[in-house]
């Protein structure tokens, strides 16, 4: 996709391209030529923006093999939908595939141990896995206000994407949760390079 993808930026007007390149200039959603890579969000409903509050942590996005899973285009070919994206990841938090990323019990089970033991010396990451700990114990629930409070606490500590290695639908290939709809940008929409 590295081609199509180069065509696609490249057929956007210089201004439109400066406001992208401004907006995309930190991100680790690259090919390995340096160019921004593709990433596809897959879904059985159509929707013109990202609302947060419809998903269940965030914006899923990844390779286009996992977003025809997730959209569930084999079973309903004429009902999943698929959404070619950049992503502005800069840098993510990497976790472990959680399959449900708003249950407090996967986040405490998982997720913590996993934060923590790749992040020992680094005291902001680690006062997040605390705090993460802390919240899921609180809210044992999950659902939309787990979920909300989580996002809201993990932008708090300046996570804004999730990066992961996506085993139930990608076969281990990194994934990422958008917890912040500026972080995403249609690659063919009016929405492309804009504010």
């Amino acid at each position: 996709f590295a081609t199509l993808d180069k065509q696609v930026i490249e057929s956007v007007s210089p201004e439109r391209w400066a406001a992208f390149d401004k907006w995309f200039v930190n991100s680790v959603v690259r090919h390995p030529d340096g160019t921004p890579k593709r990433v596809f969000h897959g879904s059985p409903n159509a929707f013109a923006e990202v609302d947060l509050e419809r998903v269940e942590l965030g914006l899923h996005v990844g390779d286009l093999a996992a977003a025809v899973d997730r959209a569930g285009v084999a079973q309903y070919p004429t009902r999943g939908l698929l959404y070619p994206l950049f992503v502005a990841a800069d840098p993510p938090l990497r976790v472990p595939d959680l399959k449900y990323f708003n249950l407090p019990q996967m986040w405490r089970i998982a997720a913590v141990p996993y934060i923590v033991t790749r992040n020992a010396d680094n005291q902001r990451l680690l006062a997040l896995a605390r705090a993460i700990d802390k919240l899921a114990s609180v809210e044992a629930d999950g659902g939309k206000r787990f979920a909300r409070e989580l996002r809201d606490l993990l932008r708090e500590h300046g996570v804004s994407v999730l990066e992961y290695a996506n085993d139930y639908e990608g076969s281990g290939t990194t994934s990422y949760v958008a917890l912040d709809p500026k972080k995403v940008k249609s690659a063919f929409s009016r929405g492309f390079g804009d504010d």
